[in-house]
């Protein structure tokens, strides 16, 4: 098992949560699951059991986490199966949709795609030895459901950063990030094609 910190721009642990680290290659693939009571945001409902793959693309000033409903999966399974299931199937290097369709075939059932949460943040910290994964968030994100136009949250919480003036290295990294991503984020191509 991962532990992932989520932390905030300076450091400090916000909430910690564990995964199954799926792939420690580029990107880094975790699979988690929600294991809080029902959070309803806005824009969707998080439930008991959604299944999180997470992907961690080395030295990016993002991640994205594709989102599925855990319907009909006890929240006590033992998701790292799929991993020994990619490793009896030689798919180490798995993708994000080598996942999906092992679920579905361990589970004998289609996953319902939620959407794809996009976290602005510094390039991942990853840890082999401790198994551990620090995410600094940068406020900023991306919520693309699985239908519909996405949505780009949280602008005023990352206004309040001022990295334009304080790290304009780190601000322009961002915005060309945002700007690759967000024709991706309406066509449900690239990184959102799964949902």
């Amino acid at each position: 098992m991962l532990t992932i910190h989520k932390a905030d721009p300076q450091g400090h642990i916000l909430t910690t949560y564990s995964g199954c680290l799926l792939t420690d290659d580029d990107p880094i693939l975790v699979l988690a699951r929600w294991r809080h009571s029902t959070l309803q945001a806005p824009f969707v409902t998080f439930d008991p059991g959604d299944l999180f793959i997470e992907r961690y693309d080395r030295g990016r000033y993002y991640n994205v986490f594709a989102v599925y409903s855990g319907e009909g999966i006890d929240l006590n399974d033992e998701m790292c199966g799929v991993k020994e299931q990619m490793r009896r199937q030689k798919r180490l290097a798995a993708t994000a949709a080598d996942v999906l369709h092992l679920i579905q075939d361990m589970y004998h059932t289609s996953r319902r795609p939620k959407g794809a949460y996009v976290n602005f943040s510094y390039p991942v910290e990853y840890n082999a030895q401790t198994q551990e994964l620090i995410w600094r968030d940068l406020a900023l994100d991306i919520w693309v459901p699985a239908q519909g136009q996405p949505l780009l949250l949280d602008e005023d919480e990352y206004a309040l950063l001022d990295l334009p003036r304080r790290e304009p290295q780190t601000a322009a990294a961002i915005q060309a990030a945002l700007q690759r991503l967000w024709p991706h984020a309406l066509r449900h191509s690239g990184p959102f094609a799964l949902i």
